[in-house]
């Protein structure tokens, strides 16, 4: 999607959806497990199954006009759309929103692991006199995890309704108190 001269040179591994970041202030990864529990007559709650929740990931990035007017130079130079169009801060904050407003799922590589699919839940910027020229980014994205559904076929009405039934003629009953008659 989008890409840098920076990480192409320098091997940067770190991508939010092909996004590049020019600095990672700081990167926190949240995984837990949700325990399932249920009340009993008398005594404790039983705790009989456990289940992963998805990833949370807190992140702080940080890109610079001047990092961007680098790469929009060599774009121009190398005469093509090598950045796809993310030449300032304003561009990569716009496509950042766009990915959030538009529920896009992607791959995030952090400097700890890479997660397959995630959305961007909350974005967060701050600008004061010191960072007028710079973008800085605190972003949490959630995990998506994936399910698969199997399709199944349903079978068409039985050829002969009365031997598929599980009724069957057996008189007449009637309810007996527990215990047994007395």
């Amino acid at each position: 999607m989008y890409s840098n001269v920076e990480a192409l040179v320098f091997g940067r591994k770190r991508s939010i959806g092909g996004i590049i970041p020019d600095v990672v202030i700081s990167e926190e990864h949240t995984d837990e497990l949700q325990v399932t529990e249920y009340p009993v007559d008398a005594g404790a709650n039983v705790a009989d199954h456990a289940f992963k929740k998805p990833s949370l990931i807190h992140a702080t990035f940080a890109w610079s006009d001047s990092s961007t007017a680098l790469n929009s130079v060599i774009n121009n130079a190398m005469k093509g759309d090598f950045f796809k169009g993310i030449t300032t801060t304003r561009d990569v904050y716009q496509a950042l929103l766009k990915m959030q407003s538009e529920r896009q799922i992607f791959s995030l590589s952090t400097g700890k692991r890479k997660y397959e699919h995630v959305l961007i839940e909350s974005l967060r910027v701050t600008t004061s006199d010191k960072t007028e020229n710079a973008l800085v980014v605190d972003v949490v994205f959630r995990e998506i995890i994936l399910a698969t559904a199997l399709e199944v076929e349903l079978k068409r009405k039985p050829k002969n309704p009365k031997r598929a039934s599980g009724r069957k003629a057996t008189g007449s009953r009637s309810a007996t108190p527990a215990g047994g008659r007395k």
